[in-house]
């Protein structure tokens, strides 16, 4: 979706009147808003909104509330929730510092950690930085190849990722065994 994208429409995610309006408009991706289109008050509700609605199949990128909100939380377990059901993989905002890579390091770094697969950039110094924190470990790389019976290996690496039969007894997968699914690098 996001790969090939051209457009992005934001939505405020307490309206779900116009969730399929906007996907009807003809936009590459439809962006479900939490952060700033909804007022403090309607945030609980939007949440669920935009969960009800990924949960109808529909497909959208969800733009949570930042870190150190009061809706952070809630909303990251929403997306978390969305992505292991199979909805898209959560993406991490934009950090706006420009000139200092630690910053963008360290926020990307602490992204993984909760689970994020990528980040928005908004400037061209940012992209490599962000790439080498997402980049699965050696460790990662290899798990699906060692984990897999001898002799029939269950997995390839395809575009950055592990895909194959369903091997997650490792966690984070709901594919079921007889499923081919997709095993992210951290833990989504």
């Amino acid at each position: 979706m996001i790969e090939r994208a051209r457009s992005f429409l934001f939505v405020p995610g307490d309206r779900p009147d116009r969730f399929a309006k906007a996907a009807a408009a003809g936009a590459d991706v439809v962006v479900l808003d939490l952060e700033d289109a909804v007022a403090p008050g309607a945030k609980d509700a939007a949440r669920e909104h935009v969960v009800a609605w990924l949960a109808e199949g529909h497909t959208a990128v969800v733009r949570i509330n930042a870190a150190g909100t009061p809706w952070h939380a809630a909303d990251l377990a929403a997306v978390r929730g969305a992505a292991a059901a199979g909805c898209a993989p959560p993406v991490d905002g934009v950090t706006m510092a420009l000139s200092d890579v630690d910053v963008v390091r360290e926020d990307t770094r602490h992204a993984v950690e909760l689970g994020f697969t990528g980040k928005l950039c908004v400037h061209p110094r940012q992209v490599p930085v962000v790439h080498e924190a997402f980049r699965p470990t050696e460790d990662e790389i290899a798990w699906p190849t060692r984990s897999s019976r001898p002799g029939k290996v269950s997995a390839r690496w395809m575009g950055g990722w592990w895909t194959g039969r369903c091997c997650c007894a490792r966690g984070g997968c709901s594919a079921g065994a007889d499923r081919t699914c997709v095993s992210y690098p951290r833990g989504v």
